[in-house]
């Protein structure tokens, strides 16, 4: 897995995969893994110490809490108006 370090200094830096998009505007913090394929919108915030597996998108205001994990092929808070057609 390929990650890139917010800041290669601090031994509790948050890694990024190359291929996650996470939003400028979404509040993440420190020692936070998001893996690859995620995607996390803007209203989000990532709380400390929690693991984003692969695929995972997370949008609206939604907050995942502390040391959580989020495992792979979840979806967590669609914005309102959204839908699925099956």
């Amino acid at each position: 897995m390929v990650l890139k370090k917010t800041s290669p200094r601090s031994a509790n830096a948050t890694e990024i995969h190359t291929t996650a998009i996470v939003d400028k505007k979404a509040a993440i913090d420190e020692d936070v893994v998001i893996g690859p394929f995620s995607i996390i919108g803007s209203g989000a915030t990532i709380r400390k110490g929690t693991k984003i597996m692969s695929h995972v998108v997370i949008e609206g205001n939604t907050e995942i809490g502390e040391g959580c994990t989020v495992y792979p092929f979840t979806s967590i808070a669609f914005p309102s108006g959204s839908e699925v057609s099956q």
